[in-house]
């Protein structure tokens, strides 16, 4: 079997001016007003905060701290070493900077594996869409543990697959240490732990595996553990907390059989994992098209996904799909097989076993195993010269309307909404909090207030005359109900800050509207 790895020597030069140009352009957007995005509500209260006391203390026994794993806190953490004296906005700036490298790795790795199994056109064509993915570039660039996931999960996925596919000891080891680094991003990577099984049962049961491979198969999954004991530098190791918060993590723990199993754990993973599973089973405030909600809804993910994915991506994925229905597409054994079930797990788990509605962001990992899915259309299988190349045009004219809506939108990615709703200035009639207002845009609220001394920032929630700036979470009454009077005008604002903070002008007659209805 080829190795994935490939050298730059093996590109040909025009194929790597190519990678580079797109990648120039990534980087750049990537940086775009950097500096000018404020801190996101969980930078300000929970990344950087928690960053300092890890690092500081190599410990994780906060409630915060032990929410998520470490490996986010370890790499930006250098910046309370490199400023020790700095200022918040510094050390959020080059903590923020800390993860363009990350961003290239997972554009790079991306176009290695489709250049791997497809070819160079539909290498190309993949990393278009990872660097140029608005969701990508939103979360890629904030200290939060979505982006790293994403990657790690992808390249969790390929290691696993090719292990699977020829189980060497070098790939065992190599497996099973990204495998480790994708359960030190976030909890819910442990969900690649039964998916694993599953695929690797089908791999035997399809003959493109042997039993006697098992014990390899365990291996694997033994390095990962040491991986993941090693990020908390074996401190936590044979530790359970001494009460579990939810019903789930109870159930389990009051079992024998299970409850042993948990030692196989570090002991601050699982009190992230209860405290999530605890958050998941009561709910937690949400919002969805004009309902605001505290348990969850199963359809909020897939509605979230349709209008914040670009429509050109959308449409390329059923074209992908009615592909590789049809038998267009060769594709390694078992490969999409395994990609679709990640990503269907993935959205089946959030949708019916999570009720934590929050954002895209937590299935952002699906999105390098669509882009997977879809770049082998770019060698689709026709039945003449001249078919193909009208495919290609077709693509070709997707990707670039898929670029345009990114760069159209630079530097608020975070707001992105496509066509299907009348683009990112409708979305606020939808969602709410880290799909479109997380606290990102105060800075560009402060230049505007300056440049437009009309409009006044609505601090007082009563109903008032004038034109003036209210943040979409107040106005989808998300965290409070004081701007209900608001909703209930139905007016479109007249104009927005970074799509997150809304200009409304209310008049006289609005306001004889507001006291003839009597909201309060």
């Amino acid at each position: 079997m080829k190795r994935i790895f490939i050298t730059v020597k093996s590109i040909p030069a025009g194929e790597l001016l190519a990678v580079l140009g797109l990648l120039i352009i990534g980087v750049f957007l990537f940086c775009y007003q950097l500096p000018l995005v404020s801190a996101v509500y969980d930078e300000k209260t929970v990344s950087l905060i928690d960053a300092k006391y890890v690092v500081t203390n190599f410990r994780w026994d906060t409630l915060e701290a032990s929410r998520y794993p470490p490996l986010l806190y370890y790499i930006f953490g250098w910046v309370y070493r490199a400023f020790p004296d700095g200022a918040f906005t510094q050390r959020l700036f080059w903590g923020r900077m800390t993860l363009l490298p990350f961003y290239i790795l997972g554009a790079v790795s991306v176009y290695l594996v489709v250049r791997r199994f497809f070819g160079k056109g539909c290498a190309l064509v993949s990393l278009v869409l990872f660097l140029y993915n608005p969701e990508i570039l939103a979360h890629g660039r904030l200290l939060k543990q979505d982006y790293l996931q994403a990657i790690t999960v992808f390249a969790s996925a390929i290691s696993y697959y090719l292990f699977l596919r020829q189980p060497t000891l070098r790939r065992l080891f190599l497996g099973g240490m990204i495998l480790g680094i994708a359960l030190l991003t976030k909890g819910s990577s442990l969900l690649l732990l039964p998916i694993y099984l599953v695929f690797t049962c089908l791999f035997i049961a399809t003959k493109q595996m042997r039993y006697r491979s098992i014990p390899k198969v365990i291996g694997l999954f033994l390095v990962a553990l040491v991986v993941l004991h090693a990020g908390y530098l074996f401190r936590e190791t044979g530790h359970l907390p001494p009460t579990w918060q939810s019903q789930k993590f109870q159930i389990v723990a009051s079992t024998p059989f299970t409850r042993q199993l948990l030692y196989l754990l570090p002991g601050a993973y699982l009190r992230g994992l209860d405290d999530a599973m605890q958050i998941s089973e009561s709910g937690w405030g949400s919002y969805l098209w004009g309902e605001k909600y505290f348990n969850g809804r199963w359809y909020y993910f897939p509605i979230v996904f349709m209008i914040k994915t670009p429509l050109s991506l959308l449409l390329l994925l059923i074209m992908a799909t009615i592909a590789w229905f049809n038998k267009k597409i060769s594709p390694p054994p078992l490969l999409m097989t395994m990609m679709v079930f990640l990503i269907a797990s993935h959205f089946f788990y959030f949708m019916f076993f999570n009720r934590i509605n929050h954002g895209l962001r937590y299935l952002l990992m699906v999105y390098p195993l669509i882009i997977l899915f879809i770049a082998p259309l770019w060698k689709l299988k026709v039945v003449s010269p001249e078919k193909l190349f009208r495919v290609r045009l077709g693509i070709t004219s997707l990707l670039i309307w898929y670029v345009w809506g990114t760069i159209s939108i630079a530097p608020h990615y975070l707001a992105y909404a496509n066509e299907l709703i009348g683009g990112p200035k409708n979305l606020w009639k939808y969602v709410a909090d880290s799909n479109i207002d997380w606290g990102q845009d105060e800075i560009f609220l402060a230049q505007y207030l300056q440049t437009h001394p009309n409009v006044r920032q609505k601090i007082d929630p009563t109903p008032g005359v004038g034109t003036f700036l209210v943040n979409v979470n107040n106005v989808n009454n998300f965290y409070y109900d004081e701007y209900r009077w608001l909703r209930q005008l139905k007016k479109d604002p007249v104009d927005n800050v970074g799509y997150s903070q809304l200009v409304f002008e209310v008049t006289d007659d609005d306001l004889r509207k507001i006291n003839n209805q009597n909201p309060f």
